[in-house]
């Protein structure tokens, strides 16, 4: 989906300065083959993989503060925690209610344990190099 997405809009406008895609490792694991599959067609099309583990919600929990550390196991575990943490947090969540509660020091503390998201907010000019 990211892959159609971004060719369709270079088609009208410049390329973009990099192509990152954020990625669930819970819908990859026990999967060999899927795994595979994903990172082929995220090298064969230039994006860089940000993978979530295990999900996005467990890295949305990692950018609140004090929580940059947490490793939940799994789906449901992260998706308790972050409720716990976050209580308002509903899926799917608009940019604006992102904007309300991550900020970029969270970011960059999550960035600190993801070289790929470090990489990301380097490009884009949110933290030094």
């Amino acid at each position: 989906m990211a892959i159609e997405r971004v060719e369709r809009i270079e088609r009208n406008r410049e390329p973009f300065i990099g192509r990152y895609v954020f990625l669930d490792t819970d819908q990859i694991e026990g999967d060999q083959a899927r795994a595979d599959l994903a990172r082929r067609h995220a090298r064969d099309n230039n994006f860089t993989v940000i993978w979530q583990q295990p999900t996005h919600e467990a890295f949305l929990l990692r950018h609140l503060p004090g929580r940059h550390m947490n490793q939940p196991p799994d789906k449901r575990t992260a998706d308790a925690a972050l409720a716990r943490d976050w209580v308002e947090y509903r899926k799917p969540c608009t940019p604006q209610q992102l904007e309300q509660r991550l900020t970029l020091d969270g970011a960059i503390r999550v960035a600190e344990r993801l070289p790929e998201l470090a990489e990301l907010l380097r490009l884009i000019g949110l933290c030094e190099a």
